[in-house]
């Protein structure tokens, strides 16, 4: 059986700012966990992201993540309040041989 190898691409503490006129929204990704990183194919794997509304307001967003550059969506809309933590799963499944890079979005 050929391994798979899941590598994590995690910026603590970056973050997404879309301009909505004089608004600036600010949702960021502030913890990420998957789960196994190594597995036999197929492998499924299982991933948790955190995120945290750090501006002033209540903002909205569409949970995601991107494994090697394609986004993979929860089809959600999320609200957060200020200060706001919200965790979210995806689940990978089927994974054959290879290097996939996971990162969250928005980050």
């Amino acid at each position: 059986m050929a391994m798979s190898k899941i590598t994590p691409i995690f910026i603590l503490g970056d973050h997404t700012s879309v301009m909505n006129g004089d608004d600036e929204k600010y949702i960021t990704a502030t913890n990420m966990t998957i789960n196994p990183t190594d597995c036999d194919e197929p492998c499924n794997s299982v991933v948790t992201i955190t995120w945290k509304n750090i501006g002033q307001k209540k903002e909205k967003f569409r949970p995601a993540i991107k494994v090697n550059g394609k986004k993979i969506e929860l089809g959600i809309e999320i609200t957060l309040k200020k200060n706001q933590i919200t965790e979210k799963t995806f689940s990978l499944t089927n994974l054959m041989e290879g290097t996939y890079t996971i990162c969250p979005y928005p980050n």
